[in-house]
């Protein structure tokens, strides 16, 4: 259990201790770590769990807030706000950010796997080049989408197969294979490649 799941599992305790509440709301609410930088007033974990609970244990949501401000302390957070019409913004201390940057150097890659996952067998096809005409910005744009994704979802225990698809179908297809067709037919009609020019122009 890495540090966010340690801030979590002991806010989800204190919930389950404190207040009467329904297994679906602990699945369904949000606290989440805080990733804008824009939103970085708002603290480094959010969640709307007063607003959820509100109405099953028929409080106002900011009550219940102020409620769970008062109630709930964890050595790693250093002060909880209350946001709007009862979000709850959590500020973490140092030692929190310490703890953190030991275990990614600790656990390395492995760190972001934080459960099992069911593993499945995924085809990937991406680039999807068109033979008819030019590849483009958007063709590399696509390659490296497709790729990142692969070696995720390979990261993530998956067994992957990734294919550089080709658009072989449809009518540009068609008339890219009628031409050589039709200019050899031409040229074993007309005996020349040079009269077989003459008569497609």
């Amino acid at each position: 259990m890495n540090s966010f799941e340690t801030v979590k599992q002991a806010f989800l305790n204190f919930l389950k201790d404190n207040f009467a509440l329904q297994e679906d709301i602990f699945t369904s609410m949000q606290f989440d770590i805080n990733t804008d930088e824009q939103k970085a007033a708002f603290g480094d974990i959010c969640s709307n769990i007063a607003m959820s609970a509100a109405k099953q244990l028929k409080q106002n949501p900011r009550a219940l807030a102020q409620q769970i401000v008062e109630k709930f302390s964890h050595p790693l957070i250093k002060k909880i706000e209350i946001a709007g019409p009862g979000f709850l913004n959590f500020f973490l201390n140092d030692q929190w950010f310490t703890n953190l940057a030991q275990e990614i150097t600790h656990n390395k890659e492995q760190f972001f796997i934080t459960k099992p996952i069911n593993t499945k067998k995924i085809h990937i096809e991406f680039v999807s080049a068109n033979p008819t005409g030019p590849m483009h910005v958007g063709h590399g744009r696509n390659g490296i989408l497709g790729d990142v994704l692969a070696r995720t979802l390979n990261f993530l225990g998956h067994t992957i197969h990734k294919e550089f698809y080709i658009n072989d179908a449809g009518a540009q297809i068609t008339k890219l294979g009628i031409r050589p067709i039709s200019t050899w037919y031409c040229i074993v009609a007309n005996g020349s490649l040079k009269k077989c020019c003459m008569t497609m122009e």
